[in-house]
């Protein structure tokens, strides 16, 4: 058993289920005296399918151990530059905090989205945009909200964030798999936000790009050494519609390339004679034979035009004012 009582936060650890292998986590849960961060309402299939939504809402609301929701995550930034984009983010996000609500859910993550690489005004308007988006939705919604660092590369965007934030239900949550992949070393996350960390994500990557498939953290618990595995989220009717799309054809029909029976066909082929062909033919295989490049060869044979060619005029090219016209004008 986890002994959960080394934990100050009021509810414990948490795991995040897979629907489709939803009995084996309950009896998880049911064991370990876990809780939830529901993940799959924020992501496909159910992000795209409405009645499978209801389905899942209705599944984590009589687990009774929903206590978070990780909001949607994929292309949104509340901080966007685009009003476009930033209306998009806020609908999605907003959608989030009501299935948060619907089943019994009292924290929500989103990501930071924060651009990596950014800095100076942009990161400054975005940081303001952001601190008054997720002010304005705590406020509405009546939910705790965590700040998750996904993207950046140092803690300097969700820094920015926190001190435009007054309200204390919003705070951030350090995933330790994102830490992994920039060049900031943990105790610079933990000492630059902790006053405003409420939450930890314990999750794992190769240290380069976010693979929660692979394992490079060492969890180890100083109280009992015992080690934390993350074996990562996988996906499978990605996979298997994957496996779908990119499968080879079962069966292939056999190609005759026999000849055909020339009695079938209405024509005759003959063979006709080798044409002569050059002894020495001059090719991109053997410069040597090129003669110096003439820029002024085609134009050897170029002839002036003559006069005859110009059009004739009566006046013979005079200037002519007819001074009948000028007197009438004149009066």
């Amino acid at each position: 058993m986890i002994d959960t009582s080394l934990y100050k936060n009021e509810y414990g650890l948490q795991i995040q289920p897979q629907y489709a292998f939803r009995d084996e986590w309950q009896a998880l849960a049911e064991r370990e005296n876990l809780q939830f961060e529901v993940l799959d309402l924020s992501m496909p299939p159910a992000l795209a399918d409405k009645e499978q939504h209801r389905m899942y809402r209705d599944w984590y609301r009589e687990s009774r151990r929903s206590v978070s929701l990780h909001g949607v995550f994929i292309d949104i930034n509340p901080g966007s530059g685009d009003p476009a984009f930033r209306d998009l983010s806020a609908r999605r996000c907003e959608e989030s905090c009501e299935a948060a609500l619907d089943i019994g859910a009292e924290n929500i993550v989103f990501h930071s989205s924060a651009l990596p690489f950014l800095g100076g005004l942009y990161l400054d308007v975005w940081a303001k945009r952001c601190a008054s988006f997720f002010e304005k939705l705590a406020e509405k919604y009546n939910l705790r909200i965590f700040i998750e660092n996904s993207q950046a590369v140092s803690p300097e965007p969700l820094r920015m964030m926190m001190d435009r934030i007054s309200n204390p239900g919003i705070g951030v949550c350090l995933d330790i798999g994102h830490v992994n992949y920039t060049p900031v070393p943990l105790e610079t996350w933990m000492d630059t936000l902790w006053d405003r960390i409420g939450y930890f994500h314990l999750s794992d990557n190769n240290g380069v790009y976010d693979d929660p498939s692979s394992q490079t953290v060492n969890f180890n618990l100083e109280t009992d050494q015992a080690e934390v595995v993350d074996n990562g989220y996988v996906d499978d009717s990605m996979e298997q519609n994957a496996e779908e799309e990119f499968q080879q054809p079962k069966s292939f029909e056999p190609v005759n390339n026999e000849p055909a029976d020339s009695s079938d066909v209405g024509f005759e082929i003959e063979t006709g004679t080798e044409e002569e062909t050059s002894s020495s033919p001059i090719t991109a295989h053997n410069p040597e034979d090129l003669s110096p490049y003439d820029p002024k060869a085609e134009l050897s044979r170029y002839k002036y035009p003559t006069l005859d060619l110009l059009k004739k005029y009566e006046d013979d090219g005079k200037s002519f004012i007819d001074m009948d016209e000028q007197r009438q004008n004149k009066d």
